[in-house]
């Protein structure tokens, strides 16, 4: 059944089962993000996926040098605004999810004039997310459950994590958004 959808924050209508890029807002991606929570929802305090979002894309941009990897960074959860934020070991298991959540992604870049990542993007954009997941968990949890996760220096020096508020997420995404938007050159976009 591909005829099922849900309202977004902005009123549209997104057929989750059916991506089109005509449904994709980029202020929908921001809000929904900021309101959902990292790690299942089982950090303390809340850290969203939003915040998250934006240090993946910064990471990857490496302060200003890269900013089609910053976009590809920013927008790599992007797919959770529109379905539900599958916990990493579960994916795997999920017969056709990944299918799904890769299709719901090309609608995204689709609407937004971002070529999709090619192999080596995808890989250095899944490098970064796995380094800011460790960052994160170390961060938000008892240490001597992340014993053995690789936490790169470089990033407990660089990513001064503070959670921020729901409000406060959506808006550093959207602002980072326009940000990347401006620094890309017309060839970097598709």
């Amino acid at each position: 059944m591909t005829d099922g959808w849900i309202q977004t924050f902005t009123g549209r209508r997104f057929y989750p089962l059916a991506p089109r890029a005509s449904d994709v807002d980029v202020c929908d991606i921001a809000h929904a993000l900021a309101m959902k929570c990292r790690f299942t929802g089982h950090c303390r305090p809340f850290y969203s996926v939003a915040q998250h979002s934006v240090c993946v894309g910064r990471w990857v941009d490496g302060a200003g040098l890269n900013p089609r990897m910053g976009m590809i960074g920013l927008l790599h959860d992007a797919a959770e605004a529109y379905l539900p934020d599958v916990a990493r070991p579960i994916k795997p298991l999920w017969p056709g999810f990944a299918e799904r959540e890769a299709a719901v992604l090309a609608a995204v870049h689709e609407a937004l004039g971002v070529a999709l990542p090619d192999e080596a993007e995808r890989a250095a954009i899944k490098e970064a997310d796995g380094l800011m997941m460790a960052t994160e968990g170390a961060k938000f949890f008892p240490a001597e459950l992340w014993r053995g996760w690789d936490v790169p220096h470089s990033a407990e020096t660089w990513f001064v994590i503070e959670p921020m508020s729901p409000q406060a997420a959506e808006l550093e995404f959207l602002r980072e958004y326009v940000r990347l938007s401006d620094a890309l050159p017309p060839e970097a976009i598709r």
